[in-house]
């Protein structure tokens, strides 16, 4: 069994809890039940704030290309709003919902070429034993129809009471109008050289 209740400590703070329950058999019998118990008061208060979300806050991840994710370490799956599927020029009701595999995501939105760069990151935050840890870095996802698109990602951990990494949170935005345009500039400057490279060749003869 599985359920969620708020409890209260000795010093009167309620704390949320996560209960895992189960029966331990022997010779057929039931002779003791399993009970596993862990603190997500922490993933409360951010799934909480997440749902205050108001429209206005919506409509500002929308004008800023922006889509937000979960990523629920124990249960190794990812969670994804409207906006982000945006991104990827899907709905959740094309990919079969707002949730989905680890091993799906990096199947279906990521890039080939950063998988690796993805995955790396990841890692480093669930190791990490900083509580406040976050990260920033550039890569490239798949929209559905294969074109791909650069985004910032930024992400932040959450951690139990025994300091392990539980979830990440994070926001994609789209920065591939500006990866072009720094792209354009790099030709433009390329071009400038090679024709003062050129021209100085031709004076010189």
């Amino acid at each position: 069994a599985h359920l969620q209740l708020q409890a209260v400590r000795f010093d009167k703070e309620s704390r949320w809890l996560e209960i895992f329950s189960a029966l331990l058999k022997k010779d057929g019998a039931v002779h003791a039940i399993q009970i596993i118990a862990r603190d997500i008061t922490e993933r409360k208060q951010a799934e909480d704030a997440l749902l205050q979300l108001s429209r206005k806050d919506e409509q500002a991840l929308a004008i800023a290309q922006m889509g937000h994710w979960e990523f629920d370490i124990p249960s190794g799956l990812f969670t994804f709003n409207d906006q982000y599927y945006t991104l990827h020029g899907t709905t959740a009701r094309e990919m079969g919902g707002y949730q989905m595999t680890a091993e799906e995501f990096a199947r279906r939105l990521v890039y080939p070429e950063d998988a690796y760069t993805v995955g790396e990151s990841i890692q480093r935050a669930v190791v990490s034993p900083d509580p406040g840890y976050q990260a920033r870095f550039e890569g490239r996802i798949v929209r559905t129809d294969g074109e791909p698109r650069w985004v910032t990602v930024w992400f932040r951990v959450s951690k139990d009471a025994q300091g392990n990494t539980v979830k990440l949170y994070g926001v994609n935005q789209d920065i591939t109008e500006r990866k072009l345009v720094e792209q354009a500039l790099r030709q433009a400057k390329v071009m400038v050289e090679n024709s003062q490279a050129v021209l100085f060749r031709w004076k010189a003869a």
